[in-house]
């Protein structure tokens, strides 16, 4: 029961006449508790739980704990907001020196933050295309994927009983688990958008001469062939397509602006003199889900739609000083074998030292910049 629930509570029993009743302990009247606070003192403000530096970041009262000790924080990440021109030039030279950033008040995905959620993306994939999910116990709330290529039975390092079990469900079906399972916890992550390789006479012509940007259209990824929820979301990523019939007519005549952002994306590509983009992913899950310590073999941007997200970024430095990357033939590589949760020192001896990183907390609209091996 809330504090509010537990004053009124408090506030009708001091007016009735307390009766005798009988109870598990006995006959006895009916008393209210004398530590409850009086009805007067409703409205007197109370100290909240979050630090006031914390909750400058993100942190609100409430939140899901860290899966991680405050001795691995480092400090927290650098938080930029692209409102006047100098903040968006600290933002381009922290991306020219390949340092983690987290943008705010980037476009990337401003027009999907209010659009997007799982029921509007339910209803636009629609059933029929089955997804992979990933499937934890509730208690351990954590998801490990491991790749199907390198789990070879016989093998040395084949996996029997992977931590994490994949099921095969619909969209709706996911949302509607998502919400009513309580031994279970569900995350996805499938690929919508990915690099076409460009035919070779245009390879030839972009050799030899510049073409002009606007041009270029095979730069940009195209919908993902074996994606069974990219159809039903092309509105929303494809460039220059209108998202006005998906949002609703609720979403009034902002709804045209509702998907990402390519024309952004691609004059930071050419500022920083980035390659193209090889893929984009779509993630869904519930609060307090765990991904484990990994790294990706290039640049990654995190855009938050919806929900709030924390992640600790540890340099790539602290790989095999601590980290014990799993080997490259494993099921699991690209993980850290080390459970930052309750990391074992005698197991781990080199991570007795403690790998420090930057936290971050994204918000809807927040974009966060993730070097290569981070």
């Amino acid at each position: 029961m809330g504090p509010d629930a537990d004053v009124d509570a408090s506030a009708e029993a001091s007016n009735t006449v307390h009766k005798w009743e009988q109870t598990a302990h006995g006959k006895g009247r009916v008393r209210p508790r004398k530590n409850q606070p009086p009805s007067a003192q409703a409205g007197v403000l109370r100290l909240t739980a979050v630090a006031h530096a914390d909750a400058q970041r993100g942190e609100r009262e409430g939140d899901p704990r860290p899966r991680y000790s405050d001795a691995q924080v480092a400090g927290w990440l650098d938080y930029i907001r692209l409102d006047t021109p100098q903040s968006v030039y600290a933002a381009l030279n922290k991306l020219w020196a390949h340092q983690p950033v987290l943008l705010q008040g980037s476009p990337l995905v401003a027009g999907l933050a209010g659009v997007w959620s799982f029921d509007q993306l339910a209803r636009d994939v629609g059933s029929s295309p089955q997804l992979r999910v990933l499937c934890s116990d509730a208690r351990r709330n954590r998801f490990i994927e491991y790749e199907d290529v390198k789990n070879i039975y016989g093998s040395l390092y084949h996996v029997r009983e992977p931590e994490t079990q994949r099921l095969e469900m619909g969209l709706p079906d996911f949302v509607q688990c998502s919400r009513q399972w309580r031994a279970r916890r569900l995350y996805l992550r499938t690929t919508v958008m990915e690099f076409v390789q460009p035919p070779p006479q245009q390879q030839g012509q972009q050799q030899g001469r510049r073409q002009p940007e606007a041009q270029r259209s095979w730069d940009r990824p195209a919908l993902a062939k074996r994606s069974g929820c990219a159809p039903g979301l092309a509105r929303y990523l494809q460039p220059g397509c209108d998202a006005g019939t998906a949002a609703g007519s609720s979403a009034g005549s902002g709804a045209a602006a509702a998907r990402i952002d390519w024309e952004w994306l691609e004059g930071l590509q050419r500022a920083q003199r980035f390659g193209p983009v090889l893929r984009v992913d779509l993630e869904a899950g519930s609060a307090g889900g765990l991904l484990p310590a990994s790294y990706e073999c290039a640049d990654r941007l995190l855009a938050q739609v919806a929900g709030r997200r924390r992640v600790l970024l540890l340099p790539p430095g602290q790989a095999f000083e601590g980290l014990y990357p799993y080997p490259t033939h494993h099921p699991y590589d690209q993980y850290s074998m080390v459970d930052l949760e309750a990391p074992d020192a005698g197991l781990w001896p080199k991570f007795g030292g403690g790998a420090r990183g930057l936290a971050a907390v994204l918000a809807p609209g927040d974009v966060l910049y993730v070097p290569a091996f981070w």
